[in-house]
């Protein structure tokens, strides 16, 4: 399907007879007088796409049709990290496409039950230490638990591990 990551639609015109077209995309901002054209749509949701035909005679026939772009996201969480200030891997972090994601909140558990970090925003990361500024956590597997709401209000859960080795 169309989404923010495959946005290029090929329309082909099935009409007979026709000698002029006049397509409009995403609700009139773009156009496009080709029998078959492509478009590449800037936005995701439902856009509307219209074609006016017209005849030798002059006779014209409108067709309307929805196409939805749908806002897609990916989220993946490593399953370590090395906070050893050698400058690789030292935090921990989703990687992907955010765009859209809101109520976003990471916590991250030691094996006893204890909140050693928390986030609500997406582009801050785990830097090892207790709360990202106290003394440096020990070597181990920690509890990870996501949750965020998706562009289209669906609520995303993601519960795993991170293995910080030094």
């Amino acid at each position: 399907g169309v989404s923010n990551f495959d946005p290029e639609v090929e329309f082909t015109d099935l009409s007979f007879n026709s000698v002029f077209w006049d397509w409009k995309f995403a609700d009139g901002r773009d156009s496009s007088i080709l029998k078959d054209p492509v478009y590449v749509f800037q936005d995701t949701g439902k856009q509307e796409v219209s074609l006016t035909v017209t005849s030798f005679y002059g006779c014209t026939d409108t067709l309307r049709q929805i196409v939805d772009v749908v806002p897609k996201v990916t989220f993946y969480l490593p399953n370590a990290f090395t906070p050893n200030e050698d400058g690789k891997n030292e935090f921990f972090g989703p990687v992907g496409f955010f765009r859209g994601i809101r109520n976003y909140n990471m916590g991250i558990w030691s094996r006893y039950g204890q909140l050693i970090f928390e986030t609500n925003d997406v582009e801050q990361s785990w830097n090892g230490r207790y709360n990202n500024s106290g003394k440096m956590s020990p070597n181990g597997v920690y509890v990870v638990r996501v949750s965020f709401m998706g562009p289209r209000g669906k609520m995303e859960l993601i519960e795993g591990f991170a293995t910080l080795l030094k």
